[in-house]
């Protein structure tokens, strides 16, 4: 169905990660290749460790290790109407403006979360980390109306870090939060502790 002023558009059934794989590997030529992988805006927050479970910070991250420069954009509230998206989007297009020059790290993408505010009552812009955040594991169950049980994810939010440097910080401080982030994971100082208890620093060969 055409849609005035619509651009083509692809809708994929795979997950938000498969929409940038196929965008890039399959659907655009080398020709439309991207300079910039945007993913969101996001309705609602994707704050500390919420980016391990965000499709939004996947989407960016594909980008990421494609080596395209990634940015993962989110409204910070999950009470607002589409209306709402609209200084989010213009701010994210001013930051293009201010990232043209910018040298992107390799690995590294770009986590931008907004708070739901009026442009006048935005305090500023906050270069943060990753802050934590911790939610308790409730699940309702439920049946649906063909008789099948499901289970509908409830959690409430119960911890958040106070950290002055965080993202969930900048936000309660009315900030826009902007955090470099990476995919490498590995904690590379557990690493000879560990090997000295599984190792002794000889051959893992005690299997």
């Amino acid at each position: 169905e055409a849609i005035s002023g619509a651009r083509k558009t692809w809708v994929t059934t795979g997950t938000p990660g498969d929409c940038v794989k196929i965008g890039i590997n399959a659907i655009l030529t080398e020709e439309e290749q991207p300079d910039i992988v945007i993913s969101g805006i996001n309705h609602g927050p994707n704050l500390g460790s919420d980016i391990l479970y965000s499709g939004t910070v996947s989407c960016a991250m594909e980008g990421a290790m494609m080596g395209i420069p990634s940015i993962a954009v989110s409204l910070a509230s999950m009470h607002s109407d589409y209306e709402d998206f609209d200084f989010t989007a213009k701010f994210v297009r001013g930051m293009l403006k201010r990232l043209k020059d910018f040298n992107f790290p390799q690995k590294t993408l770009l986590n931008v979360n907004v708070p739901l505010l009026d442009a006048d009552d935005i305090a500023g812009i906050a270069i943060t980390e990753l802050g934590s955040r911790m939610f308790t594991n409730t699940y309702e169950k439920r049946v649906d109306p063909r008789g099948k049980v499901y289970y509908w994810m409830a959690g409430e939010l119960t911890n958040e870090s106070a950290d002055s440097h965080s993202d969930i910080a900048a936000i309660r401080q009315n900030k826009i939060s902007i955090t470099p982030v990476t995919y490498e994971m590995t904690k590379e100082e557990v690493m000879t502790d560990l090997e000295k208890t599984l190792c002794n620093h000889d051959a893992c060969d005690w299997m």
